[in-house]
């Protein structure tokens, strides 16, 4: 009953609040109102982009892809082949730059692995942890994702375990 209480409590000082609560600072980033541009399509999915380049904005691209979970990332690597592996050496040069001064905050034995035997072994060994309770077409879409854009597939493997590390 006290939770309830409290909940609720909380729910009406976020919706009573009119913006003008103390430590608090309004949204005055511009919206993008303009409809979606379709920029490319291909057999399973379309690719669009939204907003224009401003001072304070960048353009979006918005993906729509249907179809088996292989044919869905193989319409994405279609669509976005540049930009899927211009991400995935961005990503990885970036952490190689910014490792060190990250590697105090780790567990020492996780640590010790990367160390010894580098960021791309604990990688696999993050997927090897939590490929039993993957789902297998998050697998098949990553499959169809590196088929088409020609980026290897362990790559765009270690760049999703990168975030589960």
């Amino acid at each position: 009953m006290l939770r309830t209480l409290v909940t609720l409590a909380i729910v009406c000082a976020v919706v009573l609040c009119d913006g003008n609560c103390p430590g608090t600072t309004p949204n005055t980033n511009p919206f993008w109102t303009a409809a979606p541009v379709l920029v490319n399509t291909t057999k399973n999915g379309k690719l669009f982009i939204v907003g224009e380049k401003s001072d304070t904005l960048f353009p979006m691209f918005v993906l729509h892809t249907w179809g088996t979970p292989y044919e869905q990332g193989f319409a994405q690597g279609t669509l976005l082949k540049k930009e899927t592996g211009l991400l995935i050496q961005m990503m990885f040069k970036r952490i190689g730059a910014t490792i060190d001064q990250y590697l105090g905050f780790l567990p020492e034995k996780l640590r010790t692995l990367i160390e010894r035997y580098g960021l791309d072994f604990v990688l696999d060994l993050t997927y090897e942890a939590t490929r039993f309770y993957t789902p297998k077409y998050w697998e098949e879409e990553m499959r169809g994702l590196s088929d088409a854009s020609g980026t290897p597939y362990n790559d765009i493997l270690r760049m999703h375990m990168y975030v589960l590390f």
